[in-house]
């Protein structure tokens, strides 16, 4: 899955894409959606560091976008793909080290939980809320147009009737349950950059031939 993290932090801030957050809105193109996405969390005075596990592995990079709301101001933003871990093999000598370090685990993570717990409690009182709205774009996603056409033949008067539907597939890893959708017809453009234009120069030429017109004579060219 895609980890999003601004770098250079001190206090750590871990969020998982799906469970801490709401999907405001989808939009969706032919080929791609755009999602948006609305997390509320808690930073301390200093600098902050998020992580945010569980990003659709079709993120398209340039398209990510980040907006915030609150006492608090984005630095910088980076994408990371965390490569999927190897099946672990197994014996009873590597079991018997896997419980010791289960055990060294734990007590670690005892002491890192009353030095949170600590420092929760020096800094309980310049906690800010924020709130940060991730707008991204996926592949996997599209929809198409589908009309179905009706005639009545047994009515007296043989009527038609068109209905337009609009047939949508996505295969993001992520579920669309009571999102507002909408479905566009344009085709968005990232990592677009202005282009750089040439330098135009302009010369002064002498000796361009001038017209002559002498009196009873032909028309005469001098150089």
């Amino acid at each position: 899955m895609a980890t999003l993290l601004p770098l250079s932090s001190t206090n750590t801030i871990t969020l998982v894409s799906l469970t801490d957050s709401k999907l405001l809105h989808v939009s969706v193109y032919a080929g791609r959606a755009e999602l948006r996405r609305l997390f509320n969390f808690s930073v301390q005075t200093g600098q902050n560091q998020l992580y945010i596990n569980g990003l659709p592995n079709v993120i398209q990079d340039d398209s990510l976008r980040v907006q915030g709301h609150g006492n608090a101001a984005i630095h910088d933003v980076s994408l990371l793909y965390m490569p999927q871990e190897p099946a672990e093999t197994t014996s009873p000598l590597l079991e018997q080290l896997l419980a010791r370090k289960e055990l060294v685990q734990s007590a670690i993570s005892r002491c890192q939980t009353s030095s949170r717990a600590l420092e929760g409690y020096i800094c309980s009182m310049t906690v800010a809320k924020v709130s940060m709205i991730l707008g991204i774009a996926v592949s996997s996603a599209s929809w198409e147009a589908v009309y179905d056409i009706r005639v009545e033949l047994e009515a007296k008067k043989n009527t038609l009737t068109l209905v337009y539907r609009a047939a949508l597939f996505q295969d993001t890893g992520e579920d669309w349950i009571d999102v507002p959708l909408t479905l566009e017809t344009a085709m968005p453009s990232y990592g677009v950059q202005i282009p750089k234009l040439k330098s135009l120069k302009l010369l002064s030429i002498l000796g361009w031939p001038r017209l002559v017109r002498p009196k009873d004579c032909a028309q005469t060219f001098i150089w």
